[in-house]
C-alpha cells in the first residue's frame, strides 16, 4: 500500500479522506487508485458505468495539530450535518467509532494529531469525544476552515484557527 489512512467518511454523493502518502508517491496517483478500483468494483456488482463520485478530488494540506483535529472532526460530523444521523458514531461508513470508541479498524492509522491528544487510548478517546462535541465560537467556522473559502496559511485563516486551539485544550482538561 502506498498511503496510510487516518480517516475516512463514505456518504451517498462523495467521500472524505485524511490520508498520508508514503514512498514518493503523489496524492493524484493515490485518489486515481482509490476512485478507479471502488468504481470498478461497485460498477461490476450493479452491472452500471462510469464515475462513482460526481466530482475530482479536493484536498489540503495539514500543517498543524490544531488543524488536523479540525478536519478530523468535520469528517466525523459530515454525516450528522447532513441530517443522516443524530451522531456520528452512528454512521457506519465512517471510522468515528475509532476515535470516539475506541473500537477496532485495521483499515486505520490513528492521525498523528489525535496521537497527540493524551498518551493513553482511553484518555485520547475522551478528550476527542468532548472536542468533537464542543459548540464553536461560530458555526461556520469549521466549513469555512475546511471549505474553499480560506486559503490555508492566510491570516484570516491563522486567526480562525487560534480562535480553536483553545478549545481543544479545553477538552484536555
Amino acid at each position: 500500500l502506498f498511503f496510510d489512512l487516518h480517516a475516512y467518511c463514505l456518504l451517498h454523493s462523495h467521500v472524505h479522506f485524511i490520508l498520508t502518502t508514503r514512498n514518493d508517491v503523489f496524492l493524484d496517483k493515490v485518489m486515481y487508485e482509490i476512485c478507479q478500483r471502488f468504481s470498478y468494483k461497485y460498477n461490476r456488482v450493479y452491472k452500471r458505468e462510469g464515475h462513482f463520485w460526481k466530482n475530482r478530488y479536493f484536498a489540503k494540506v495539514i500543517k498543524n495539530d490544531t488543524y488536523g483535529l479540525v478536519c478530523l472532526r468535520y469528517l466525523h460530523r459530515n454525516p450528522v450535518k447532513a441530517g443522516l444521523v443524530a451522531d456520528p458514531s452512528l454512521w457506519p461508513w465512517s471510522c468515528a467509532k475509532f476515535y470516539l470508541k475506541g473500537q477496532e479498524n485495521p483499515l486505520i492509522k490513528p492521525l498523528p494529531s489525535y496521537l497527540s491528544l493524551a498518551l493513553d487510548d482511553t484518555s485520547r478517546s475522551n478528550i476527542y469525544r468532548k472536542w468533537m462535541y464542543t459548540d464553536l465560537p461560530d458555526p461556520e467556522m469549521e466549513e469555512n476552515l475546511i471549505g474553499s473559502k480560506m486559503k490555508v496559511g492566510s491570516l484570516r485563516f491563522e486567526k480562525n484557527l487560534n480562535r480553536i486551539s483553545p478549545l481543544i485544550a479545553n477538552a484536555k482538561m
